[in-house]
């Protein structure tokens, strides 16, 4: 289909006088209107008592980047003596206003780690003192300049001049200091003072607000306030209020007579008073399907309402915390009732809610890191003890066994199993039931009349079953029930009778008289060996940043749990909570997908000349490659960059496989740092898919400018080749490469062609129907996608290899056309839709014959397209494709954390291994224009993070010692064999 739009180009900066006056300050503190940094507050002379407003406003100025500013009054002499030596009066006026720039509000380290960062009075002595010290007789100057003198001092001996004390000081308040050292009466001494660091403790009165950027610092009602403007001037109005802006610009330029065109035309450019008339095409949606029924499909939306996910996860354990004073409960209980709507598997074996009953751990009053971070612990733990351990006998009362899952060391992949409880006397290791064609034996029995040991395998006895095997019968919460058939999901209730032992003639049952008691397991782990809990299910009292930050690291980073968090305020206000705990259920499964349930919500299929085909089209002709990669930066040149990256693991490219790394700030991701996570996620992709190395790579990166789209392509490009190669190297011995020219650094004929996209979202076009639509909807409809007109003139596809005389080599009939092109996957309903602007650097998929079909322009917007209808946390369409934005999502709560685990924020307990640089390799010498430079002009170090716990054997490959989250990656350090690749029990975390 293919329908008229208009293209409005918008300018990122608006038009100015020439003569503009620099922005007023933004003092803290409003005295008209009675707020500090926004908050409400009371009397502004009378002390801030309520504990909610002390709270909104911490809140709100850890948000801000502040000056200090405040003016000394003039001395009457030195002013006198200034005006001497020529000065003149601003001078003077000048050298008394003190400035600080650039400041954020932290915790005073002296107040004992209690992260105290505002005292609610300046002038209360009961709240707020320090020492000031008499200050010391200045010494004289000789006539040198050299330090002089006096003539006590010269009488007094060395020895006793260096014994001397200093006199005690004076505990004195921040109002009567700034009163007494510089005659400054504060105006409002019963408001705050707030600590900023090394400067010490201010009054608010004092602080300023930073402009420039700052994280998070617009509240909610800003931000609902400016989406309501967009709203208002949204799809085609969008365009008419820019003609109207267009217009009155011509009005004031000729009132100044100014002649903007004239001097535009003078660099070859015009600017146009009118959008661009174009024509676009609608792609064909993709069909949903669920485990009993299709998707409505609605402009890019659908809903869960009383369907069951295609293939769903297990939540066989879980920890809970419960962040509130008590108010989680029905949260969490809800919300196992929502899952089991959806066909979601519940912890077998156990009543569920009385494991909840058990597990749960309610801590409200953690505020600091230090305390979520002990809260976390205390959660997980809980979990372990009663549900791996079973010390309340959850299991054993009723004759049956955790089940949970191991890693097959042998192969890397996960398996199921059923967990012995140890003694009472051990905590660090359980014994494993796996089943019977892994491995046979559980327990080693020894006979009590003659005492002869064998290997035996344990099974129920019911009635009317001799033997049956462990996995085969159940508790369901009120009985038990026996398999009907192998492999079968029926189940028939049953009375249990007792344990019998099986021998390996597989007839003889050995009865639990007859041997001793407690036999041995013959199979025993350790406990972190053993998936439990296989998530932690937070309920948060608020969504404020900090406390989710901690919670997220110290799930991952500490106890390697994935974690899934609720906010108490959200849920309460919610008229269908169902529905809200559908959204949880909907981002547990994609969480808790893996190669051993792959699960998915629902399943991708696309129309086809002869029916319906599943999976992304192109991507399921082969074993493809799809990654993608999101980058945050921090704020400040010397800061860090946190690059997320993911991989699909499946055809649909909805079970997805993680990285996590961190390297020193910078626009281009560093080579040892990009070939670290393209190994890591190739050994994902084929370990999770049997063994089948990607046969094509597909890679959609995010963030990167304009200026910088040639280094990516040669630097990034370069690092994955490599990547590739090496990965082949260890997974293939015999690897080697015919062409002369790849010295070992990878090329097209080793290595998988790739096709790499960049993702720009920061770009100023904007796509508009033509006319409104006669619906609510203002935007053009999901799908709309324009490949011409204004696409990069360089946008050329070219060979960079040279072809090597082999008569193996298969290339398509190669057109050269234009790949860019924009798209606009989601149906947008509030303000104007902003497409995805998708530069296709490199597309040898197009050429190289790696599989049925190439991936021509129509293949590649579609392929794309469809992707973005698998994201397993929306039922919509997102704007961009799910690989990129879980990478980014990744990357950004990474970001919220890096921080304590650098030391630099907060204070966490000892256990809490940290994070280090590493140096990084030397860059190129095209490269070195482009690094980072300290104010001497030096370039800054530029590091990769490791763990501190990371064993600092240089002997370990560079992929695992920059593992900072080992236990969703393929690598696992306390493994005996380092080296050894393993399917992680969870691999997703951004969910």
């Amino acid at each position: 289909a293919h329908i008229q739009l208009h293209i409005a180009t918008t300018s990122s900066s608006s038009s100015s006088s020439y003569n503009q006056e620099a922005p007023k300050p933004v003092c803290i503190l409003d005295d008209k209107s009675h707020k500090i940094a926004g908050v409400k507050i009371g009397d502004v002379n009378r002390p801030i008592l309520d504990r909610r407003v002390q709270e909104d406003i911490e809140n709100a100025l850890n948000k801000l980047t502040l000056h200090v500013k405040y003016k000394r009054p003039v001395d009457p002499e030195w002013a006198a003596r200034q005006r001497e030596r020529g000065k003149s009066q601003d001078w003077i006026e000048q050298r008394n206003i003190f400035v600080r720039r650039n400041k954020t509000m932290r915790p005073d380290p002296r107040e004992g780690g209690n992260n105290t960062c505002i005292k609610w009075a300046a002038d209360d002595p009961n709240i707020y003192t320090f020492e000031l010290k008499p200050p010391r007789p200045r010494r004289p100057r000789n006539n040198d300049g050299t330090p002089g003198t006096t003539m006590e001092q010269e009488a007094q001996p060395k020895e006793e001049e260096a014994k001397e004390e200093e006199p005690p000081g004076e505990m004195i308040t921040v109002y009567h200091y700034f009163q007494r050292r510089y005659n400054i009466t504060l105006k409002y001494p019963k408001m705050p003072i707030v600590y900023i660091g090394r400067e010490g403790w201010y009054p608010i009165e004092f602080l300023y607000q930073a402009f420039g950027k700052a994280k998070a610092a617009n509240s909610s009602e800003q931000v609902r306030d400016i989406l309501s403007y967009y709203d208002s001037h949204a799809g085609p109005k969008c365009v008419e209020y820019i003609e109207h802006l267009n217009n009155r610009l011509n009005v004031l330029q000729s009132k100044m007579g100014l002649d903007i065109g004239k001097i535009m035309s003078q660099f070859n450019l015009r600017k146009s008073d009118q959008p661009l008339r174009v024509m676009a095409k609608v792609l064909q949606e993709p069909v949903l399907k669920f485990q009993s029924m299709e998707g409505q499909l609605r402009n890019g939306s659908w809903n869960l309402n009383r369907v069951k996910f295609d293939t769903v996860a297990d939540l066989s354990s879980f920890a809970v915390l419960d962040m509130t004073p008590g108010r989680g409960i029905n949260y969490f209980r809800n919300l196992l009732k929502v899952c089991v709507n959806h066909g979601m598997t519940l912890p077998e074996n156990v009543n569920p809610e009385q494991m909840m009953d058990r597990v749960v751990h309610t801590d409200n009053r953690a505020r600091n890191p230090g305390e979520i971070f002990d809260a976390v612990s205390t959660a997980i733990e809980k979990a372990r003890y009663e549900i791996l351990l079973d010390r309340s006998e959850l299991f054993q009362s009723k004759k049956v066994w955790f089940k949970s899952r191991v890693i097959n060391k042998s192969n890397g992949l996960v398996e199921d199993c059923l967990v012995i409880p140890p003694p009472q006397n051990i905590d660090n290791e359980v014994g494993i039931i796996l089943r019977e064609d892994v491995w046979r034996h559980t327990h080693e029995i020894t006979n009590v009349h003659n005492g002869e040991t064998a290997n035996a395998r344990i099974m129920g006895k019911f009635v009317g079953y001799d033997a049956v095997d462990p996995f085969n019968y159940r508790w369901n919460g009120q009985s038990h029930e026996v398999r009907s058939s192998a492999n079968s999901n029926s189940w028939t209730r049953a009375e249990f009778l007792g344990h019998v032992y099986a021998l390996d003639d597989g007839k003889t049952l050995v009865s639990e008289a007859e041997i001793e008691r407690s036999p041995m397991p013959t199979m025993r782990l350790e406990t972190w060996q053993v998936e439990c809990p296989c998530v932690l299910l937070v309920f948060l009292p608020d969504n404020t940043s900090e406390r989710y930050h901690i919670v997220k690291m110290a799930s991952h980073f500490s106890f390697g749990v994935p974690c899934q968090c609720a906010v108490a305020d959200t849920f309460s206000r919610q008229k269908n909570q169902d529905q809200y705990c559908s959204n949880i259920a909907l981002k547990l499964n994609t969480k808790l997908s893996n190669s051993w349930n792959k699960a998915r919500a629902w399943g991708t299929y696309f129309n086809t000349g002869g029916g319906q085909e599943g999976g992304i089209p192109w991507v399921k002709d082969v074993p493809t490659f799809v990654m993608g990669i999101g980058v945050s930066h921090g704020l400040g040149a010397d800061s860090i960059s946190v690059i997320g990256a993911s991989v699909a693991l499946d055809e649909g490219c909805m079970r997805m496989a993680q990285e996590l790394k961190v390297q020193t700030k910078s626009d281009m991701i560093a080579d040892s740092v990009m070939q670290d996570i393209v190994k890591a996620l190739a050994i994902q992709f084929t370990t999770a898919n049997k063994g089948k190395s990607p046969e094509r790579i597909l890679v959609y990166r995010d963030g990167i400018s304009e200026g910088n789209l040639n280094r990516s392509k040669e630097n990034e490009l370069r690092s994955i080749r490599q990547a590739f190669y090496d990965f082949h190297r260890m997974y293939y011995p015999n690897f080697s490469c015919d062409n002369s020219h790849c010295e070992g650094r990878g090329c097209l004929f080793c290595t998988p062609p790739i096709t790499f996209i960049v993702c720009q979202s920061q770009h100023s076009i904007r796509v508009v129907p033509d006319e409104e639509p006669a619906d609510r909807n203002k935007n053009v409809h999901s799908g709309t996608c324009l490949d011409h007109t204004v696409m990069d003139f360089r946008n050329k596809l070219n060979m960079t290899e040279t072809l090597p005389e082999d008569p193996s080599i298969e290339l398509f009939e190669v057109k050269d056309e234009g790949y860019d092109f924009l798209l606009t996957a989601q149906g947008g309903l509030k303000g104007t839709s902003k497409p995805i602007y998708y530069r296709v650097l490199l597309n040898e998929n197009a050429i190289w014959k790696k599989g049925p079909t190439p991936l021509t322009k129509d293949a590649l917007q579609l392929c794309t397209y469809h992707q973005s209808y698998q994201y397993g946390t929306a039922t919509k369409a997102v704007r961009s494709v799910p690989v990129v934005y879980y990478s980014k999502r990744l990357a950004e709560m990474a970001m919220g954390y890096i921080n304590y685990l650098r030391g630099r924020k907060g204070e966490l307990p000892d256990t809490v291994g940290g994070v280090i640089g590493n140096q990084l390799e030397d860059v190129s010498e095209e490269e070195q224009k482009y690094l980072p430079r300290g104010r001497d002009g030096a370039p800054i170090g530029r590091f990769k993070f490791v763990r501190q716990d990371a064993d600092p054997n240089e002997s370990l490959p560079s992929e695992i010692r920059t593992e900072l989250l080992p236990s969703f990656s393929p690598f696992e350090r306390r493994l005996e064999d380092s080296n050894k690749w393993r399917s992680p029990f969870r691999p997703h975390l951004s969910a």
